[in-house]
């Protein structure tokens, strides 16, 4: 299970025990006590937590324009550029900190067993099925060789807060993520950690080495910014979003 922790200057994080174990810096963050309200970026001071909990001070921080589809960015054989198109960023450069970000989708960061590759992905209901997770496995491979990974999931909405239509219900089953299909006295919803589990073990990524959590963005308003409930309550524009951030250990 992820665990909370504090940043220096008392910032609600959580963090993976198993990628903890590997001296792996990452974070996923909470909407904390200063809001991060701007779409593309970490606000200052939020960023700044970050690299005083990683203990890279100088750590340029590499993101992308989320697009919700299956496209990696391999930030070594690629420019540094925040505007690529992609929904998951692999890296083997020590003290480079990847980033994605999230209002209800689900964050998921990936390492090898070494520490020395990961990855961080943006798995939104479309990305999970144009099998962006896979891909960004598959990427993270072809750097690790035979090692085998371990991965987090970060916070994202629940099922009981997901309501889908007859259209999306559909795809999944055809994408073989039936079991991400549940049905509701109040209408058909999806289970999206449920789905992001079974592209994990199909990817033979087993339960032991997959670290968790039980949070709702939709639900769990103090703590996360959701898109969803922001639209339930007319408030969409104003939106924030939490960042997912990991970077290979320098050792």
């Amino acid at each position: 299970m992820l665990e909370v922790t504090q940043s220096p200057d008392g910032l609600d994080l959580l963090v993976s025990p198993l990628l903890a174990e590997r001296g792996v810096p990452h974070a996923f963050t909470t909407r904390g006590p200063r809001d991060i309200a701007d779409f593309t970026t970490l606000s200052p001071l939020v960023l700044g937590d970050i690299r005083a909990l990683f203990r890279l001070p100088r750590a340029p921080l590499i993101g992308l324009h989320q697009v919700h589809g299956a496209d990696v960015h391999d930030l070594e054989r690629t420019p540094r550029d925040a505007a690529v198109r992609a929904d998951a960023l692999v890296s083997s450069t020590p003290g480079m900190i990847a980033t994605i970000r999230t209002a209800d989708c689900v964050p998921i960061l990936l390492s090898d067993a070494h520490g020395g590759h990961v990855a961080a992905v943006h798995a939104g209901w479309k990305g999970l099925l144009a099998g962006v997770l896979p891909a960004a496995i598959a990427a993270l491979r072809g750097r690790a060789g035979g090692s085998e990974l371990v991965a987090a999931v970060g916070p994202c909405i629940r099922a009981a807060a997901f309501e889908v239509g007859a259209d999306v219900a559909s795809r999944f089953r055809t994408a073989g993520l039936a079991e991400a299909v549940v049905p509701r006295a109040d209408g058909v919803h999806v289970d999206l950690p449920a789905a992001v589990r079974a592209q994990l073990t199909a990817a033979g990524i087993t339960d032991e080495r997959v670290d968790v959590t039980a949070a709702c963005t939709y639900r769990d308003a103090a703590s996360f910014f959701s898109h969803r409930r922001d639209v339930t309550h007319g408030n969409a524009e104003r939106t924030g979003r939490m960042a997912a951030l990991i970077a290979p250990h320098s050792r």
